[in-house]
């Protein structure tokens, strides 16, 4: 069982953000899933996942899925993951509609709902050795459009590879690619297309606290009816100290209080 809770607000409240072709998000999921392990090395399930999108101007958004899971250990170096299964959309919105009286001055504002059925998907597949850990992966689901679009479909499909080098440092490269379009739009679906690419240097200095050093490049291109959002070519470095809180082990036997 899962559950979640997020929000994007921009400055000047939803008035603002509207004039700017921007939507303030709120974002709620709900899930519970059952795995059962036919063997040592193959385990199969299933999901259900509940999606709640409110836009403070663009209506609210619901997206129920069902998936079939499984993970297949396919030996001592090599993991399998895949899940698929259909999903529902209901979008919900206000529509603009042009007056029928030549002389009105003010259209007219409705609300119009639809509903779309969609495949959801995905897979990983890890390989792992001594030193070296390889993941790949690709997914096709239902999510929020960040701020610049409504409820969109996403896919994606990213690499991580993560080295153990000599001296205590670690190597990190990512890279992925995405593209997100809107269930619905009126005038035209809105269209995201994003890469980006990751490089990172980690250093244990003790048990829980490691040096990190980052370098960061993000493409971003938008299609004509994602409006004001420009193209986007970013690059970031970075450099922290990352605490990890390790876990605390109960020791010792319970006993309950002596009675009277």
């Amino acid at each position: 069982v899962s559950s979640s809770y997020a929000f994007l607000d921009f400055p000047g409240g939803a008035t603002s953000a509207a004039a700017l072709g921007l939507f303030n998000t709120h974002s709620s999921t709900g899930g519970f899933g059952y795995q059962y392990r036919l063997t040592r090395h193959f385990t199969l399930g299933s999901r259900y996942l509940f999606q709640n999108f409110h836009y403070d101007v663009a209506g609210r958004d619901d997206t129920h899925s069902m998936f079939l899971t499984a993970l297949w250990q396919m030996g001592p170096y090599v993991l399998v993951s895949i899940f698929g299964g259909p999903s529902f959309s209901r979008t919900g919105g206000p529509l603009t509609i042009l007056s029928g009286n030549a002389g009105a001055s003010e259209n007219i504002l409705s609300t119009g709902t639809v509903g779309k059925w969609g495949p959801g998907t995905g897979a990983s597949l890890t390989l792992r050795s001594d030193q070296t850990v390889l993941r790949l992966t690709v997914q096709r689901l239902v999510d929020d459009g960040g701020g610049l679009l409504t409820t969109v479909v996403n896919a994606y499909e990213g690499a991580l590879l993560r080295r153990r080098l000599a001296y205590g440092w670690d190597l990190l490269l990512m890279a992925s690619n995405g593209r997100s379009v809107a269930l619905q739009g009126f005038l035209g679906r809105g269209a995201l297309d994003t890469q980006s690419a990751e490089v990172a240097l980690e250093h244990s200095l003790f048990e829980n606290l490691n040096m990190h050093f980052e370098y960061d490049f993000v493409r971003q291109r938008a299609n004509q009816y994602v409006p004001f959002a420009a193209d986007v070519e970013d690059n970031r470095y970075t450099v922290g100290i990352l605490y990890r809180i390790g876990s605390h082990k109960l020791t010792g036997r319970f006993t309950s209080p002596p009675s009277d």
